[in-house]
């Protein structure tokens, strides 16, 4: 099983929250001799390239880090002490016996908790989690 990179919009809004681990993937946009023009690609680059650009130093585009999901909820535990989470429970419908539905936990340092709607799949309730947890910051 592979985990799960968050979507360029998180890794723009984490990248706007002071995420700064450096990371073998990024998104792109703009980057000249990778991206055309107004497009974003995830790209696999090694440590040592990745480094330095995706700060921009040398003007050649626009690059944002593209965490795992588990690797921005473990960031946002020790920087910010806001837990993002998955609750599942089982359903019993006409037609499948038994089903899963998932709905997003966001635990703010103060105890608050905020529940977000349903999903049909995990890593899409743990996304919506961990942008709105970015946004609330």
């Amino acid at each position: 099983m592979e985990e799960q990179r968050v979507s360029f919009k998180t890794a723009k809004l984490a990248k706007e929250k002071g995420f700064n681990i450096i990371t073998e993937q990024f998104y792109c946009e703009n980057y000249e001799g990778i991206c055309e023009e107004h497009e974003e690609f995830l790209i696999s680059d090694s440590l040592e390239d990745g480094i330095y650009d995706c700060n921009n130093e040398f003007n050649e585009g626009e690059r944002w880090n593209a965490p795992t999901q588990s690797l921005l909820q473990k960031w946002l535990r020790e920087v910010y002490t806001i837990n993002v989470f998955v609750e599942y429970t089982k359903g019993i419908n006409g037609t499948h016996p038994l089903t899963y539905s998932y709905r997003s936990v966001i635990i703010l340092q103060d105890g608050t908790r905020k529940f977000l709607s349903s999903f049909d799949i995990f890593e899409e309730g743990l996304e919506v989690g961990l942008t709105e947890s970015l946004k609330l910051i």
